[in-house]
This record gives structure tokens, C-alpha cells and sequence, in this order.
């Protein structure tokens, strides 16, 4: 067996390994485990439809305030609520580790079709595993970690399918299903979920091995647009439609109630955002609040301002600052700028224009709707897309330095090793 071939059973076992430790320890580990209240917001309603008291948390008040897939995965879970409180709690940390070690290989087999194994491996266990993202994205007992699991497999497929020479609508509409999967893992996936689809319709625009007659041609875009979209569109609507029916409102509560936060201007959570700069140097840039969407790139480049500045005697403002971020930026653009066709073809690869258009989307229409008390964990999205980056800038380095077939595997085995040791 090749050394490509014993990676992905090391991800998984080692990630099994290390959860099935957590969830058969005492029970102080088991409830440390779970970082956030609002896990049990989940776990409530889901005890109480398994009992027959209806998708409710007080067993009063009908409620929708939730992602439907984790809850669903939820309701078998908490059965066992029944005869044990804390066994529905261990085999939480069962299934969130699965999901994380299956993100893990999805991430490494989508990197390696185009980086080399040591980027490709250490930026996977990096973008899952690394315990401050491991305790975000896996610990909290949300929804994240399924989120999580079906960005990577959509776009894992996305990408694969974008490099075929021909497709058929059928390939495309089993992407289309995974897309639906993707939207009920948490329902702000829908701007990933839209770009990807307009990245396979644009990719498959011209019909291959067809006539080049005007209506064959919109005949075939029309098949490929519907088989992607129609799915998702089918049960978006039909989600809209039983919230309404069932809880007399189309959106879940949860979130109505963080936009009506916004119309009280000042409160205990936050204040709203009226103005683009704000956007701009209170949401995007600084990381004061350590929960922006692009806090992963913020925080260390703030902190580096603020020490850099302060030992040349300089009062922190907007201008050092900005000054800061093009002086970083145009270094990271003169070490990649040799390599510009190379890093050109690997953004192309990966779709990480339409990748970082979603991730833009995403994070403007929390600002455009005045929402505020915003989670870190709702940026899963934003987080993969720096990671993939910042695996394809390696990359783009690593080519530099052309290492021979012996010092690859070197680099692969002690890549490894790191893997090992930041899990």
C-alpha cells in the first residue's frame, strides 16, 4: 500500500480514537465537552418530539428555531434520553467526531487531486482538527460540524465534477441532492449552495458532443440549470411553506428575533451597524470582537499593527492600520507574483472566486439586515475558504523549490507527524 493510501484510515482512526476516549469518560468530561448552551436548545426539542410532546423546548410554545438536518439526527439521538441523560450527550461526541474525521479525508482528497501531499495533509487537519478550530466546530454540540462536513463533500464534488470532460444531468443532479443536504445543514449554506450552482451552469455552459444549434444548446443549459437547482429549489420551498403551516412564520424565530434586535438600536448584545465604514473597520477588519467572518486573517494581522506601531512611539488609528494590511498584503503579492500561472490555475481549480463570492454574500446580508450577536461558528464557510487559500499559496511557494520524489515523501512523513500533534 502506498504512503497516499495510509492517510485517510490514519485520519479517521486517530479521530475516532481521540472521541471514543471523550464520550466514555466520567461525566464531568462528557458535559465539558459541549462549549455552548445553545447545544442544548437542540437537545431539549429533540427529547421532547421523541416523547410526543411536538417540536417545542418548554413543551409549552411551538418553536422552529433551528438547522432541521442536526435536529433530526438529534431526535433518535435523544430516545435513549429515556433510560440514561448523559448517554444521548456521549453519543453526540460519537457522531460529531465522525463527521469531523469524514471533512477531514473529503478536505485531504479534494487538496491532493491538485496540491502536493504535504500541503494538502496539513492544511486538512489544520481546517478540522487544530484545537482551537476542533473545539469551535466539533465541541459546541451544533450544527456546525455537519455544516461543516457537507460544504466540504459539495464542494469536493463540485470541483471534481468541473474537471470532467463531459458530464451528463444526471451527475450534475446528484450534486444538486448534496446541495439540498448542504442548505438543511444550516440554512445560511444557501449562498454557498447558489454559487456553486452558477460555477457547474457556467462550467457546462457550452454542450459537449452536442449540435451547435441554438436550441439544442438552451435545451442542455436548461437540463444542467434544472438538474442542479430544481432540488434545492423544491425543498426550500417546501421548508418555507411547513414553517408557515406548522409555526405560523416561513424563517425560524431564532433568527427573526436577532433581526428584531436590530431595530432597538443599543442593547446588552450589541449595537447594529448603519453605515458601510462600519462594516468595513468594525465587522471585516479589526478583531476586538474576535467573532468577524474573516476574524482568522484579522486578528493576527491587528495584533501585529498594534505592537508594531506601539514600539514606534505611534497612537493606534485607521491609518496605521491600513497601513499595516497593504504592506502585508503587497509582501504576500511579491512572494506569489512568480507564480502567478500557477496560482491562476489553482484558484480556477478549486473555485475560489465563486467560493469567496458566497462567503462575501453571506457575511453582507447579516450586515445589510442589521443582525447582531453574531456566533463564531457561524463562519464556518468563511474559515475553509482561508484555509484552501492558504493551502494553495503554499503550493504556489512549495513549487518554487521543485523537491525531488525523496524529500517529498520526507516532507509527507513529517507532515504527518505535525498532523498527529496538532490533534
Amino acid at each position: 500500500m502506498s504512503l497516499s493510501k495510509w492517510i485517510e484510515p490514519g485520519l479517521v482512526l486517530v479521530t475516532f480514537i481521540s472521541g471514543v476516549l471523550i464520550a466514555t469518560t466520567n461525566d464531568y468530561g462528557v458535559l465539558q465537552w459541549f462549549q455552548t448552551d445553545d447545544a442544548f436548545y437542540y437537545f431539549k426539542v429533540a427529547e421532547n418530539i421523541g416523547q410526543g410532546l411536538g417540536s417545542t423546548f418548554d413543551g409549552v410554545n411551538l418553536t422552529n428555531g433551528y438547522h432541521p438536518l442536526w435536529l433530526l439526527i438529534c431526535i433518535p439521538v435523544f430516545l435513549f434520553a429515556q433510560i440514561d441523560l448523559l448517554l444521548p450527550l456521549r453519543l453526540v461526541i460519537l457522531i460529531s467526531v465522525v463527521l469531523s474525521a469524514a471533512t477531514t479525508v473529503l478536505l485531504f482528497r479534494m487538496l491532493r487531486r491538485y496540491l502536493e501531499m504535504p500541503i494538502a495533509l496539513v492544511v486538512s487537519v489544520f481546517s478540522v482538527l487544530y484545537l482551537p478550530f476542533f473545539r469551535l466546530n466539533t465541541m459546541g454540540g451544533m450544527e456546525t460540524t455537519l455544516s461543516m462536513f457537507f460544504i466540504i463533500w459539495l464542494w469536493e464534488r463540485v470541483t471534481a465534477i468541473n474537471q470532467q470532460e463531459t458530464v451528463t444531468p444526471r451527475q450534475i443532479l446528484t450534486v444538486g441532492i448534496l446541495a439540498v443536504f448542504t442548505f438543511l445543514s444550516r440554512l445560511d449554506n444557501i449562498f454557498l449552495v447558489f454559487f456553486a450552482g452558477v460555477w457547474v451552469w457556467l462550467r457546462w455552459w457550452r454542450p459537449v458532443g452536442l449540435s451547435n444549434s441554438l436550441w439544442d444548446a438552451w435545451k442542455w443549459r436548461l437540463k444542467t440549470g434544472f438538474a442542479y437547482y430544481l432540488p434545492v429549489t423544491v425543498v426550500l420551498l417546501a421548508y418555507l411553506g411547513i414553517n408557515a403551516w406548522l409555526f405560523g412564520t416561513a424563517m425560524p424565530i431564532s433568527s427573526q428575533v436577532k433581526l428584531w434586535w436590530g431595530t432597538l438600536g443599543l442593547t446588552i448584545y450589541g449595537a447594529p451597524l448603519y453605515i458601510y465604514t462600519d462594516y468595513l473597520f468594525e465587522y471585516l477588519l479589526p478583531a476586538s470582537r474576535g467573532e468577524g467572518p474573516w476574524t482568522l486573517v484579522t486578528r493576527p494581522l491587528h495584533t501585529f499593527a498594534i505592537e508594531f506601531w506601539k514600539q514606534r512611539g505611534r497612537d493606534f488609528t485607521l491609518e496605521p492600520l491600513a497601513i499595516t494590511y497593504a504592506s502585508v498584503f503587497a509582501v504576500l503579492g511579491a512572494v506569489l507574483l512568480p507564480g502567478w500561472k500557477q496560482l491562476r490555475k489553482l484558484i480556477g481549480q478549486l473555485g475560489l472566486l465563486p467560493f469567496f463570492a458566497a462567503t462575501m454574500v453571506h457575511s453582507i446580508y447579516y450586515f445589510w439586515r442589521d443582525a447582531y450577536n453574531l456566533r463564531p461558528w457561524y463562519w464556518t464557510s468563511q474559515n475553509l475558504f482561508l484555509m484552501i487559500l492558504l493551502g494553495v499559496a503554499l503550493s504556489v511557494i512549495f513549487r518554487y523549490f521543485k523537491p525531488t520524489r525523496k524529500a517529498q515523501v520526507s516532507l509527507t512523513i513529517a507532515s504527518g507527524a505535525i498532523s498527529i500533534f496538532l490533534v
